[in-house]
C-alpha cells in the first residue's frame, strides 16, 4: 500500500510540475492530459530448471490516466498511471492434494493486477498523425488470483514479486486534436517469480487503448 501511494505521489508531482512549466511558458498546448482504456493480451514468460512451463495468453483490460508536456515541437514526454490486469494459463501442471494424492494434469488460470506508471517519451512525425512511443513502465502488484480447474479460486500473492520493470515501444495515431488509439508492447526486465529458485518470469504484454484528451 505504501508503494501505491509513492506512485501516486510520484504522478501528482510529476503533473504539477509540468502545469506549472507549461503556465511559464507563452504559446499553445505546452501541456495536455487525458484519460484511456483499452484491452490487453498477454502471458508471462516462464522457464525453470526443474519444469517446462507450458503457458497461454489471456485477454484483460486497462484503464488510467495520462498527461504530457512538450520538449519541442516534435518531442513531449508523457508519464501515465493505470490498472492493468494481466490474464494467462499455465497448461498441464500435475497437482497433489494435501495427503499425497495425484489430481492429474490441471490447467491454472492466473490474474495478476498491477498499478503501472510508464514515462514514455513521446516522437510526432510530422504530418502523418502518428506518433513513436518508446519508454520504460513501473509497476507494483496489487494482487494476484490463481484458479485450477474447477476448483475455487484463492488469493495468491507469494507467487510473484511486487515490483516489476519493463521497456515500452509502441505506436499511437490520432484520429483528432482529441481522440487517438495507441498500440503498445511491454517486455518484462526484472524477473518477478518469488520463493522459486531457478525459475525466471517475465511479463510480456501487447496493449491496444483508446485515449480521450481532456
Amino acid at each position: 500500500m505504501k508503494t501505491i501511494f509513492k506512485l501516486l505521489i510520484l504522478f501528482m508531482l510529476f503533473a504539477s510540475a509540468t502545469i506549472a512549466q507549461s503556465g511559464n511558458n507563452e504559446g499553445a498546448n505546452k501541456f495536455g492530459y487525458g484519460i484511456k482504456a483499452g484491452a490487453i493480451y498477454g502471458r508471462t514468460l516462464i522457464s525453470s530448471d526443474e519444469f517446462n512451463y507450458d503457458v497461454s495468453s489471456g485477454l484483460s483490460y486497462t484503464a488510467g490516466a495520462y498527461c504530457w508536456m512538450k520538449v519541442s515541437r516534435l518531442l513531449s514526454i508523457q508519464p501515465e498511471l493505470s490498472f492493468s490486469q494481466l490474464a494467462f494459463r499455465i497448461n498441464n501442471i500435475n497437482y497433489t492434494d494435501s495427503v499425497g494424492s495425484n489430481l492429474g494434469m490441471l490447467t491454472t488460470k492466473m490474474r495478476l493486477n498491477y498499478l503501472q506508471l510508464p514515462i514514455i517519451l513521446k516522437v510526432t512525425i510530422p504530418k502523418t498523425g502518428l506518433s513513436i512511443m518508446p519508454g520504460l513502465q513501473l509497476g507494483y502488484l496489487t494482487s494476484s488470483k490463481v484458479k485450477v480447474d474447477r476448483y475455487d479460486a484463492y488469493n495468491n500473492n507469494e507467487a510473484f514479486k511486487k515490483i516489476d520493470l519493463g521497456l515500452v515501444f509502441g505506436l499511437q495515431y490520432h484520429f483528432t486534436n482529441r481522440i487517438e488509439i495507441a498500440a503498445r508492447k511491454t517486455i518484462g526486465i526484472l524477473n518477478i517469480a518469488k520463493n522459486s529458485p531457478g525459475t525466471i518470469a517475465l511479463p510480456l504484454a501487447s496493449y491496444i487503448t483508446v485515449g480521450y484528451q481532456l
